[in-house]
């Protein structure tokens, strides 16, 4: 099934929940075990709403696992150089739970400009 959300004048966080939620199959009762086969297709991502402080203050830190290797950035920085698609991508990730199903539930997540 094919959703879509427009992001135009929502929240961040709001935009980032629902499109968790419809990958989940939360709303169809879908099994744990299965992908859900919900399309979920967010348009006008760089319309979203989020504050400056919290671009400034929020951080997206990966470590390499080698000593010296934590590499932090700001969300200002993500989105000044590839946009507000791939922090919402990076977010919805977020609310994915780390299992084999993830990979392929972020498949069925489109997110346009």
């Amino acid at each position: 099934m094919e959703h879509t959300i427009d992001a135009s004048g929502k929240t961040l966080g709001r935009v980032a929940a629902a499109a968790a939620r419809l990958l989940l199959g939360k709303e169809k009762g879908t099994p744990r075990r299965l992908v859900a086969p919900n399309k979920v297709k967010i348009t006008n991502a760089n319309q979203v709403v989020v504050t400056a402080k919290k671009l400034r203050q929020t951080v997206k830190a990966r470590y390499s696992g080698y000593p010296g290797g934590l590499r932090k950035e700001s969300w200002q920085q993500i989105v000044s150089k590839k946009g507000y698609p791939l922090l919402l991508r990076q977010i919805v990730s977020g609310m994915i739970p780390n299992n084999k199903l993830k990979k392929a539930r972020l498949k069925n997540l489109e997110i346009t400009q």
